[in-house]
C-alpha cells in the first residue's frame, strides 16, 4: 500500500519541452528523455520542478533522525513531464559532491517517492541539503526505503536509463 500524501497543487505544465534554461539552474534530466533544452539533456529550476504538481507528507529523516514534513514532487510525475521512456528501468542520481545512487524507476510507480525541493513549507538550501533531495514516505514494511544510503540531497543531475 502507498503511504499518505497529501496533494498541494496540480501539475501547471505537461511535458516540458519547451521550458527555456533557468536563471538559477536546480537541477539537469538527461538520458532517456525527450523533453530538452539543452544538447545534454533538461535543465529545470526549482519553480520549475513546483510547476509539475506538488506533493506533501511526515518523513523520517535517518540521518537527522527527526520527523520532518517535505514538499515536493513525486518522481512518476518528474519522469512523465521530462517525456521519460516508458522502459526505462533506473535513475542515477548524482548530488552535488558527485556521490551516487541508482533507483529502481519500479520502486518509484510503486511508492510515493519524491523529490522534494521544501522541508517546513520553506524552499531547501545547499546548507539545509537542498535546493533539491530524494524523501522516502514514512512506511517501515518497505524494505528498500530503509536503506539510508539511497537518501540523496543536493542533486544535480538525473540520467534516466
Amino acid at each position: 500500500a502507498k503511504a499518505a500524501y497529501a496533494r498541494v497543487t496540480a501539475a501547471s505544465v505537461g511535458i516540458v519541452g519547451a521550458i527555456p534554461i533557468p536563471a538559477v539552474p536546480a537541477l539537469t534530466m538527461s538520458g532517456r528523455i525527450s523533453a530538452t533544452n539543452q544538447a545534454k539533456g533538461l535543465v529545470l529550476g526549482v519553480a520549475d520542478l513546483e510547476h509539475m504538481g506538488l506533493i506533501r507528507y511526515t518523513a523520517r529523516d535517518p540521518w537527522l533522525e527527526a520527523d520532518l514534513e517535505f514538499t515536493g514532487l513525486l518522481l512518476t510525475d518528474l519522469l512523465a513531464a521530462s517525456g521519460a521512456a516508458t522502459d526505462a528501468t533506473t535513475l542515477r542520481i548524482t548530488a552535488l559532491d558527485d556521490y551516487q545512487v541508482d533507483l529502481s524507476i519500479a520502486d518509484a510507480r510503486r511508492w510515493p517517492i519524491m523529490l522534494a525541493t521544501r522541508t517546513g513549507g520553506h524552499p531547501m538550501s545547499i546548507e539545509e541539503k537542498g535546493p533539491t533531495r530524494i524523501v522516502f514516505p514514512g512506511d517501515p514494511s518497505i524494505d528498500v526505503l530503509k536503506h539510508k544510503d539511497l537518501w540523496i540531497w543536493q542533486i544535480t543531475t538525473i540520467e534516466v536509463r
